[in-house]
């Protein structure tokens, strides 16, 4: 959506303005503020809640990450869009997904803390940097050497769960796979 889409609400707490409905569930939360036309990102990492002004994060994890591997991209509209607005399973040799995969030069991995707590991450780099094998059900991709944050490399090689959404920056479709990562 359009900026401004999170305003200062204390020294770290941050409001995030999502549409009808788009706000998901207090709790933990692990968060990435991007702006992919810029090359910027940090990681932000808290708990979510509903306060009398609106839905507000306390962080309580915070930095900032590399400008490398950022390929840069436009917003699909100016109105806030929490996603999905549908969803439909596809299978893992769709041409659809493998030709999304095939092209991608943005992702994001969502992982596990050994202590629960989630966290969000970027992935990016040339078209085809993602790997998709549907005959033997697995994804991979380079790990970049960037700002030599390696949290995600210890959530996963902690627990191993995670999340990769992979986006169509044309359309706004997204295909989210879900599983099990070995670092």
């Amino acid at each position: 959506g359009a900026a401004p889409m999170v305003e200062a609400a204390g020294e770290w707490r941050l409001r995030l303005c999502f549409g009808e409905g788009g706000a998901p569930p207090p709790g933990r939360v692990g968060g990435l503020a991007i702006s992919l036309g810029l090359a910027r990102r940090a990681r932000i990492n808290g708990v979510l809640e509903r306060t009398a002004t609106g839905i507000e994060l306390e962080a309580d994890e915070t930095f900032t990450l590399c400008r490398k591997y950022m390929a840069p991209s436009l917003t699909t509209g100016s109105q806030p869009r929490s996603g999905p607005t549908s969803r439909r399973e596809v299978a893992i040799d769709d041409p659809w997904l493998v030709s999304l995969v095939a092209d991608a030069e943005t992702a994001f991995l969502a992982s596990v803390s050994p202590e629960g707590g989630p966290d969000v991450a970027h992935r990016g780099g040339p078209p085809g940097f993602i790997t998709l094998d549907p005959a033997a059900r697995t994804l991979s991709w380079p790990e970049f050497v960037g700002d030599g944050v390696f949290k995600s490399a210890g959530n996963l090689r902690a627990t191993g769960a995670m999340t990769l959404l992979v986006l169509d920056t044309e359309t706004g479709d997204a295909a989210e796979i879900i599983g099990h990562a070995e670092y």
